[in-house]
């Protein structure tokens, strides 16, 4: 049986979801302090209480098991509330996990408390492969999306804007739908401090072109700041953007502080 609470509190956020134990999950999680991997996971008491955060954290993070005392982890069948006295926030925290007994051989489960710890993080852009891409290949429009994900230990991706990527070589084998990191693709080379671009500001249908100098060296693809304006006419202003093929793509016209 799943249902979802809340608990009152005064002087704390507090965030409850309830689930019985069983099925699966995917996440790596620390049995008394020693890691385990997702084949082992599944069905235990770490996949249960795994997919309680997500059905808790509604998108806001992903969520994994660091860490689960010995005894709850023996449990066969029960029914967990987990319960947030903070707001969640990235990275290692505790919670506690409120567990009843499924028991039917007693007429009274008794309710029993645990604090387990758990790893949060929050989903970011990140390079997902569109199609398998083997070693060798030169990356095409299209084979490379941005997809909203929270990455796991040991596999960070890339941000780098696809549109940069084109023509570069693929040095690592990927799936469709793998993560994109950075070893596995060839990385253009960073344009150096105080380089000159064009900067095309999109406002709606109107189209606003300019030139202006790198503030600091960027990797195409990746968010660049450039000063414009400045001169006789005096007077100069940041607009952060992206740099794609010599031109920074300012499409929100956003100016730095």
């Amino acid at each position: 049986m799943l249902r979802v609470e809340g608990l009152a509190a005064s002087a704390a956020l507090v965030f409850a979801a309830l689930i019985s134990a069983g099925g699966s999950a995917s996440a790596s999680t620390l049995h008394d302090g020693q890691e385990t991997g997702s084949d082992e996971v599944e069905g235990t008491v770490e996949g249960a209480l795994e997919r309680a955060l997500e059905m808790s954290l509604d998108g806001r993070f992903v969520g994994e098991v660091v860490r689960a005392p010995s005894a709850l982890r023996k449990l066969d069948r029960a029914e967990f509330r987990i319960v947030w006295l903070k707001a969640p926030r990235e990275g290692v925290q505790s919670v506690v996990v409120h567990v009843v007994d499924d028991d039917a051989t007693s007429s009274r489960p008794r309710p029993r408390k645990f604090f387990v710890a758990v790893r949060l993080r929050a989903p970011k852009n990140v390079l997902v492969a569109t199609r398998a891409l083997a070693p060798g290949e030169m990356i095409q429009d299209g084979d490379l999306i941005f997809e909203r994900r929270a990455e796991s230990a040991g596999q960070v991706g890339t941000s780098l804007d696809p549109r940069a990527l084109v023509g570069l070589r693929v040095f690592e084998a990927m799936a469709l739908g793998d993560v994109v990191t950075q070893r596995a693709i060839e990385l253009p080379p960073p344009t150096a401090r105080g380089t000159e671009v064009e900067v095309v500001v999109q406002r709606g249908a109107l189209t606003i072109a300019t030139r202006g100098t790198l503030e600091r060296g960027t990797r195409p693809g990746a968010e660049a700041l450039v000063r414009i304006g400045g001169g006789l006419e005096g007077g100069s202003r940041l607009v952060r953007g992206v740099l794609v093929g010599g031109r920074v793509l300012a499409e929100k016209g956003e100016t730095a502080p």
